[in-house]
């Protein structure tokens, strides 16, 4: 119990007595620190949305472009891609980090 000074709340108690404090706690602390997107789903318009904005080149449909141009821009929206993952994947890892540290 010496740990308690070093937590941001109080955890959840293995009785679940204040659960609902303790989910409120959690996602205050996970929007403070930026990441409380890793545990809500995306609304639907914004994943179609998101699906509709991938360049053609990303998707392999060829344009009116050079051939050796569109291949480099698929390599660059594809590094994109694995950019964005790495992060999202980061992000849920800290709001885990997070939660299971507050979990007695």
């Amino acid at each position: 119990m010496s740990n308690l000074n070093k937590l941001d709340f109080t955890p959840l108690d293995t009785t679940d007595i204040g659960y609902h404090k303790w989910v409120r706690d959690v996602r205050n602390h996970l929007k403070a620190k930026g990441i409380i997107s890793a545990i809500r789903e995306p609304p639907a318009a914004a994943a179609s949305s998101a699906a509709a904005a991938i360049p053609a080149a990303a998707t392999g449909v060829a344009t009116d472009a050079a051939p050796a141009q569109a291949a480099q821009s698929a390599a660059v929206a594809a590094a994109i891609a694995r950019a964005a993952v790495e992060e999202l994947e980061a992000m849920n890892a800290k709001a885990i980090i997070l939660m299971i540290r507050h979990v007695d």
